[in-house]
């Protein structure tokens, strides 16, 4: 509804949305057994072994709705300035489950035994979000403007994945058994579970958890140029606040050593020792977005219109996904859950630098004296999309659980790699390799064989954390470039605006290959030797597949009438 008054232009709305949730939760329903490299799995000796107790009930059909409403001024104070001024109040009704198939573990540091009822509290019902913006023409001209705005931002009905995740591991209704097997271990069959491992590993959300919510700002700077062109400034900034991640809930307890360092020990204890790993689905990530970013724009005149933008910006984060698949260049999971700052680095999404550009071109066709030659010389039109951007953070892994911290049960390519170079994150994608164990040395960089030098890394101490930070390197970048050509041809029976469209598209009309992100697993790290020495793995920072399609082409015909 809107409403005009004088000064005040109000605008009041709601929405409703409701959810109909319903999984059924495959995982791990067979078993699963997990070799840490292709030596190992020759061998039959797995690393981690995990399975569904059998009878487990793993669908759930959740119901909830959410409800939102907002009231907003624009408040115009003079004919150069306007304020826009608003109020939004968004909630989720508690999540219930149709059956009555839904239970939370209350406390995860004490607790024995889960509780029926909801999976989590609702952290929602105090979601008062404000907004502020203003718009000031600075000459009254209306060549220069200055427009800036701020607002406190929630994220509801996020969970979908978190709530379908206990649906296989959660007693009393499903029930998950996973133990790590020490290196050197043969597979036994039947496969069996120890006593203490049998149904001791939980997939959960936080009970108490936080609501994920965003401070966003900005502030731009408008100026119209010459030529029908326009430019922009921008400066664009948010910052995360509880977002969801991943981690391990259920940490082991490690020795703290005189030089402040964490130590596990072998079959160091879990903070709760009634379960085993607790997968966790928490608001506990924070993340910073700074962003410089610039615009250029011409509207039609002389057949020629485009749009440039470009950004500059850096995306740091704790962690957050809740899926294996939101992030592909690090783990899911971070390498110490007790101390954030650990796993403290760029987003796996952060792009530093990004241009887009495209262009419309109406070429001017001759004044034809007859009908048909007019009909094809004129019409004809070309466009073009280039893209060019950096590449995507990734952090290089050890294919074990090194630190024997036992975060995801002992998951694989959690851990990192100790930096053992005075060298920067840029050298070692660039240049050539120096040589070690199982790389000779002078192999050429940034290349799909060897995209960076594994020689940069070596084996941390057993039990110990190494010293590489998450998501140190960068991937390669990306460009592109699509192009069209088309013809538009009138055609008076259809009516005024009646015409044939034809366009000739391709996609990466110049065949360029932009690869993706390259192996990060650098060392198996089984070794036991002090100081520890190992070869590095023959396909770490080799490059296996592309980011994008090779050239493409495609015909169209559109009528218009």
């Amino acid at each position: 509804m809107a409403y005009t008054h004088g000064r005040h232009s109000l605008k009041f709305g709601t929405l409703v949305n409701r959810y109909q949730q319903f999984t059924l939760n495959g995982s791990n329903v067979n078993g699963s057994v997990t070799f840490p490299n292709l030596t190992r799995f020759l061998d039959g000796q797995p690393s981690v072994i995990q399975g569904v107790t059998p009878g487990a009930i793993n669908t759930r059909f959740f119901l909830y709705t959410t409800l939102g409403v907002y009231a907003q001024d624009d408040l115009r104070l003079n004919s150069r300035l306007t304020l826009n001024l608003g109020l939004r109040y968004e909630f989720l009704t508690q999540p219930q489950e149709v059956d009555g198939i839904s239970a939370a573990l209350r406390d995860m540091v004490n607790d024995r035994t889960t509780m029926l009822g909801p999976p989590f509290e609702n952290p929602s019902l105090k979601n008062f979000s404000p907004r502020f913006g203003f718009a000031w023409d600075v000459q009254g001209n209306g060549r220069t403007s200055v427009r800036g705005g701020f607002g406190l931002l929630y994220d509801i009905g996020n969970l979908g994945n978190a709530m379908s995740a206990s649906a296989g591991a959660l007693p009393p209704f499903a029930s998950l058994s996973r133990v790590s097997v020490p290196a050197g271990t043969p597979l036994v069959l039947p496969l069996s579970f120890p006593p203490e491992s049998a149904g001791n590993a939980l997939r959960v959300v936080d009970y108490h958890l936080q609501q994920p919510h965003l401070l966003q700002y900005n502030l731009t700077v408008e100026r119209l140029l010459p030529h029908n062109m326009a430019l922009t400034a921008t400066y664009g900034g948010s910052r995360g606040l509880n977002l969801i991640q991943t981690k391990e809930g259920n940490p082991t307890v490690p020795q703290i050593r005189p030089d402040g360092r964490q130590f596990w020990p072998a079959n160091a204890p879990r903070t709760n020792p009634n379960w085993g790993t607790i997968e966790v689905k928490t608001g506990a990530s924070n993340s910073w977005y700074n962003s410089l970013q610039l615009g250029l724009a011409k509207r039609l005149g002389g057949g020629l219109q485009f749009q440039s933008s470009y950004t500059f910006s850096k995306t740091i984060d704790e962690t957050q996904g809740q899926l294996n698949v939101d992030n592909n260049a690090s783990a899911t999971f971070g390498a110490d859950p007790t101390h954030r700052s650990v796993d403290r680095g760029l987003a796996a999404f952060d792009v530093r630098h990004n241009w887009r550009f495209n262009a419309i071109y109406r070429v001017p066709g001759p004044a034809a004296p007859s009908g048909l030659a007019n009909k094809l010389l004129n019409g004809w039109w070309v466009s073009g999309i280039l893209a060019l951007q950096s590449g995507y953070p990734f952090t290089p892994s050890l294919q074990t659980n090194r630190s024997r911290s036992l975060v995801n049960g002992g998951g694989a390519n959690i851990d990192r790699p100790d930096l053992n170079t005075t060298r920067s994150s840029g050298e070692i994608v660039s240049g050539s390799t120096v040589g070690c164990p199982g790389i000779p040395a002078g192999e050429k960089l940034g290349t799909p064989t060897r995209y960076f030098d594994p020689c940069a890394f070596s084996v941390p101490e057993i039990g110990f954390l190494g010293n590489l930070g998450r998501n140190t390197l960068r991937g390669p970048g990306f460009a592109n470039l699509d192009f069209s050509l088309a013809k538009d041809t009138a055609l008076g029976m259809l009516g005024e605006g009646g015409r044939l469209e034809f366009r000739a598209e391709v996609f990466n009309i110049l065949n360029r290959a932009s690869f993706d992100i390259p192996t990060r697993t650098v060392f198996a790290a089984t070794t036991l030797t002090v100081p520890p020495v190992e070869s590095v793995l023959g396909t770490a920072g080799r490059i296996s597949s592309t980011a994008t399609t090779p050239r493409q082409i495609q015909f169209a015909l559109k009528l218009l009438f």
